[in-house]
């Protein structure tokens, strides 16, 4: 199976005010591709649950929406996942991927070798998760443990964790889209 990226930025629905009035709430690339898949009597698949909100407001049949994750990992192998996921990322497009589980992420970077395990994908995922703000939590107690400018006691140890977190920190911001 092969995944196109449509272009339906120009999309409208055929209602007066339909822009005005979805748009603001649903926001602009989904208001885009709902236009898009009516006109074309198209499935919508996303990850945003904003369709389903619509879909139960206005009472229309459920069967027109489906999560897309969840289609794509039964019938495309893993590479290919990442590669559309950075090149939905690197369009600017929303809701890739879900936050992970900090648990595990506060247990990798607590791990002595992880820059060598470091790969691609994984920092394109961090990458993701940073532009989301699911690692802000994370970042925010970094920079409250590790660098305090003017610490009341004891001057925060540098360690495996505070060496980890500075790498990705480091290559999350250095190309990022949002500056946080």
């Amino acid at each position: 199976m092969k995944c196109k990226i449509i272009d339906d930025t120009n999309e409208n629905l055929p209602l007066v005010g339909a822009y005005e009035l979805l748009a603001k709430d649903m926001g602009d690339q989904e208001y885009h591709a709902l236009a898009y898949c009516i006109k074309n009597n198209y499935q919508i698949i996303s990850e945003n649950n904003i369709f389903e909100m619509l879909f139960d407001i206005f009472g229309y049949n459920k069967q027109f929406i489906s999560n897309s994750w969840s289609i794509l990992v039964t019938i495309i192998d893993e590479k290919e996942i990442l590669l559309l996921q950075k090149k939905l990322f690197d369009l600017n497009y929303k809701y890739i991927s879900n936050c992970p589980d900090i648990k595990k992420v506060i247990d990798s970077l607590n791990y002595l070798h992880f820059k060598d395990i470091c790969t691609d994908d994984l920092i394109l995922n961090f990458k993701i998760w940073f532009e989301y703000g699911c690692l802000d939590g994370l970042i925010q107690d970094y920079m409250n443990e590790y660098k305090v400018l003017y610490p009341k006691v004891i001057l925060p140890l540098e360690d495996i964790f505070s060496q980890n977190m500075g790498y990705i920190l480091e290559l999350v911001q250095k190309d990022n889209r949002v500056d946080k």
